[in-house]
């Protein structure tokens, strides 16, 4: 995948796309199409998500359109107006789906705890690949939680208020 980009830049750095127009729609697919297409076939048995080949395919969008020449990115502007809001959808669906299954989670482990930190921990180590990124997640997620969300919270005998 890398000798992908690492050809497709050293061929820019040549006159051939000019001489050539050919090269640059071959260029343009294989830096959008083919170089996200090898990489899911690399990851497909491996722990890494398969929803890290958006970057990919946006890395092979925006070098494509830094080094192919005016004339030969309209392949390019036809993957950016169909395939690329495609991309968006698919990420903003995921993301979605995960949010919803993560506060399912969330409901079903409040009722066994009172705390939310250990409960976002929790959570979020339920739906994040990587202990440390889980924990700052369910960090951040706190402080929000803590700053925004949790002033109406239930009065209870137990509870220290600062205006009290």
């Amino acid at each position: 995948m890398l000798s992908i980009f690492l050809f497709a830049v050293s061929l820019s750095l040549t006159n051939l796309l000019t001489v050539y127009p050919e090269f640059a729609v071959a260029v343009t697919y294989d830096l959008t199409l083919s170089a996200p297409l090898i990489y899911l076939f690399l990851i497909r048995k491996t722990g890494i998500p398969k929803l890290t080949v958006i970057p990919v395919f946006i890395f092979g969008v925006l070098t494509a359109s830094l080094i192919l020449p005016a004339d030969g990115r309209f392949h390019l502007s036809l993957i950016t107006t169909f395939i690329l809001p495609l991309a968006e959808v698919i990420a903003i669906t995921f993301f979605g789906i995960t949010a919803y299954k993560s506060y399912k989670t969330y409901q079903n482990l409040s009722g066994k705890s009172s705390d939310v930190l250990e409960i976002l921990r929790e959570t979020c180590r339920s739906r994040v690949f990587s202990p440390r990124i889980a924990e700052m997640a369910a960090f951040e997620i706190s402080v929000f939680y803590y700053a925004v969300l949790s002033w109406k919270g239930a009065n209870r005998e137990n509870t220290f208020s600062y205006h009290k």
